[in-house]
């Protein structure tokens, strides 16, 4: 069978615009290692919020792939984690890389911690004793786990009562903390009642509760009929609560 000289040239023809539109080889784009990794502390810095301006996040990647090469000319990058929390000492960043030939996922394992002045006890605190200013000092740590419940070197240290005993050179943690009361349970305490228009009541009454400044607690008044009525207020000041009516 014989093709025609016509068919010949059509032929010939298709073959060299099919060699016009489809390149040899597709070219390959290869992404660094150490630029992956610099992106990957900046996404991680940028979406960990710290809320202390003299914190500073670390973060450690465990295990970095090395050179990775995609079919293309340009790559975007784009990244997520799995964090559920504001902050978590361990995640997993996915990294999708893309050309417009091809698209991979990675997933990154990271470790974080953060450096921030926090208070740090000087001597033995005992459960239920006041935080003075001779029990603890100001000193810059590097934390993980302990991070967000470090008490920070700006919080009024003065203003908490030990839960437990806080051996020498802990971190002052909220979790051993709590607020000293400002009312006592069975206290007698003033009462400012506003009943609106800029109009206050000063009565007094008991405290049915504890609470530190800025809590709400239970409180009650004796009526003249002798009843006893029970009113929820802000504690304002020692022995002073509050009572919107």
């Amino acid at each position: 069978m014989q093709i025609s000289r016509f068919a010949t040239l059509i032929l010939a023809g298709s073959l060299a615009l099919a060699s016009q539109l489809l390149p040899a080889a597709l070219a390959d784009v290869t992404v660094n290692p150490a630029v992956l990794e610099n992106k990957i502390k900046a996404y991680l810095e940028e979406t960990t919020p710290l809320n202390d301006p003299e914190a500073e996040l670390y973060v450690e990647i465990i295990k970095m792939p090395g050179h990775l090469t995609l079919r293309g000319e340009d790559v975007s990058i784009s990244m997520e984690d799995n964090r559920t929390e504001a902050f978590t000492t361990r995640t997993i960043v996915q990294v999708t890389l893309s050309t417009e030939e091809e698209s991979r996922q990675i997933g990154i394992p990271v470790r974080l911690a953060v450096e921030k002045p926090v208070w740090v006890s000087t001597k033995l605190i005992r459960a239920r004793d006041p935080i003075t200013s001779k029990d603890v000092t100001v000193q810059r740590k590097r934390m993980d786990f302990e991070a967000p419940f470090s008490l920070g070197a700006k919080e009024r240290i003065t203003a908490y009562t030990s839960r437990v005993n806080i051996a020498p050179g802990q971190i002052m943690d909220v979790r051993k903390l709590h607020l000293t009361p400002a009312v006592y349970r069975n206290d007698d305490v003033q009462l400012i009642i506003s009943v609106g228009n800029g109009v206050n009541l000063k009565v007094y009454g008991k405290a049915l509760e504890d609470g530190a400044i800025g809590k709400r607690i239970r409180v009650s008044r004796e009526m003249p009929n002798h009843k006893t009525r029970v009113h929820v207020g802000e504690v304002i000041n020692r022995n002073s609560v509050l009572v919107k009516m």
